[in-house]
């Protein structure tokens, strides 16, 4: 029997991130017993103070992962509406070992706005999905198969990137209802 890569991936991912301070992960499973139309919006809800983060996690043996396969990206993008939420796809390029956390913004951004059909890693590495929006390179230490990520050193990141992106929201706010008032 055959392994099961993006199983073994998402595994080792909760794994992971239950060994990490103040960070509690709940899995959401597929539900596979007939309740057709149900889904949900993610594989895991994790909190770290201050965010929530929903995380869904895909892994490819290809270069690319087709938008196809996110299956969960217009349920993620609502939730990435929510202040204080983070909704975002875990992306491992099994082959070119390079794994990344791209914000559902930046996937809707490249997939609809720029009219992509698939996330490169090529892409990735050049910095052209830079001009789609953000999007984290998770460093670790590769073991034989799996990494262990420094999930600490993107958990900095993604904070810094929320902090600036909330005071940009702020700052549009506030001269909104300045203006408004004239």
């Amino acid at each position: 029997m055959g392994h099961n890569r993006g199983k073994e991936f998402e595994s080792e991912i909760k794994s992971q991130l239950l060994n990490l301070k103040d960070v509690d992960v709940q899995r959401l499973y597929d539900t596979t017993n007939g309740f057709v139309g149900v889904k949900q919006p993610s594989d895991y809800i994790l909190y770290k103070y201050p965010y929530q983060y929903y995380l869904e996690c895909k892994s490819t043996n290809s270069h690319t992962l087709n938008r196809n396969n996110i299956t969960q990206l217009e349920a993620l993008n609502e939730k990435s509406k929510i202040f204080g939420v983070v909704a975002c796809v875990i992306i491992w390029f099994i082959e070119d070992e390079v794994t990344v956390l791209v914000p559902v913004e930046t996937l809707i951004n490249h997939f609809y706005n720029r009219n992509k059909k698939s996330v490169s890693v090529k892409e990735i590495l050049n910095g052209d999905l830079i001009n789609s929006g953000k999007f984290f390179e998770i460093k670790g230490n590769k073991r034989r198969v799996f990494f262990d990520y420094d999930f600490n050193l993107m958990f900095k990141e993604i904070e810094d990137w929320q902090v600036q992106k909330n005071l940009k929201t702020m700052k549009k706010d506030v001269q909104g209802a300045y203006i408004s008032k004239e």
